[in-house]
């Protein structure tokens, strides 16, 4: 059986099949990057840490993945 365009039926469920797990995929990224996102505790100004600017946010994220299912994510050095 044909639909209006000639092709068969199945073809066209095929492809909302495929862009429907298309989707499902970006949203899953979308909720990883959220979850793993978000500002680390604020410092109060003036305060001095051994580790470069941003140290503390890579640290997060680095934890974050591995909570998340990514047990071999490194450590930022």
């Amino acid at each position: 059986m044909n639909d209006d365009t000639g092709r068969p039926r199945s073809a066209g469920r095929s492809r909302l099949w495929r862009v429907g797990a298309l989707a499902v995929a970006a949203a899953g990224a979308v909720l990883l990057a959220a979850a793993c996102g978000g500002s680390g505790p604020a410092r109060p100004a003036g305060s001095s840490s051994p580790h470069p600017a941003g140290y503390q946010q890579y640290h997060a994220y680095s934890q974050c993945m591995r909570s998340h299912g990514a047990p071999f994510w490194p450590e930022p050095v």
